[in-house]
């Protein structure tokens, strides 16, 4: 009887604890957050490596080509950037807001130009008329709208000078891949000169000119 009690006790024991093990292990699963690795996964998935663009042109001689190495700096953290949100992040506008972003342009000794709450060049070419020669820049800016600004410099003195900054619908990038995008609603050449309209100026004041782009200076 003592012997048959004993072992109904042991029995009972045991189950008893089989059943707390296989509850304990259900609660820990059900109350399990990812791990490090998991969290880390999925921050390295919504950035992608900052690639700086790099363009080359005849910028400062006929003669030679020149580079320009474009970077992103973040006012914020103080320094440049490897990493920015990839496409599918849908609040990638508001990252680049709050980290102050500026574009910056490196062309051999030259003081680099910084172009503010920029992430990319949406477009840049070569601009001469006679002895004169200018880029032409448009930024793709942190902002929600389809208007943007051209910016057109020439280099002098080591250094960047604005001639003239105008507004352009940025419809002009949406193009087949296959071919460049033009400014030509925007910037034209005529009998060898070169002539500008601005957006705003075109939408608020009915101003449908183009104008001459190297007679008068930045606005």
């Amino acid at each position: 009887m003592n012997i048959k009690m004993h072992r109904k006790t042991i029995l009972i024991l045991l189950s008893t604890i089989c059943l707390w093990a296989c509850n304990n292990q259900q609660n820990n699963e059900e109350n399990t957050t990812p791990g490090t690795e998991q969290i880390q996964q999925d921050i390295t998935s919504n950035f992608v490596v900052y690639q700086p663009q790099i363009c080359i042109d005849n910028y400062l001689s006929s003669q030679n080509q020149d580079t320009i190495t474009v970077l992103l700096w973040s006012q914020k953290q103080q320094r440049y950037l490897d990493s920015i949100p990839n496409e599918t992040q849908t609040d990638a506008i508001e990252w680049y807001q709050d980290n102050n972003v500026e574009l910056v342009l490196k062309l051999k000794n030259i003081e680099p130009l910084r172009i503010q709450y920029a992430t990319a060049l949406l477009y840049y070419s070569i601009l001469k008329e006679g002895e004169k020669t200018a880029i032409v820049l448009v930024p793709d800016l942190a902002q929600m709208s389809n208007t943007n600004t051209c910016f057109v410099y020439e280099i002098a003195n080591e250094k960047w000078n604005l001639i003239k900054s105008f507004d352009i619908l940025t419809s002009f990038v949406f193009c087949d891949e296959n071919e460049e995008p033009e400014l030509n609603q925007w910037l034209i050449q005529k009998n060898g000169k070169w002539f500008y309209k601005d957006y705003t100026n075109w939408i608020t004041e009915q101003d449908t000119c183009f104008h001459p782009l190297f007679e008068n200076r930045a606005r």
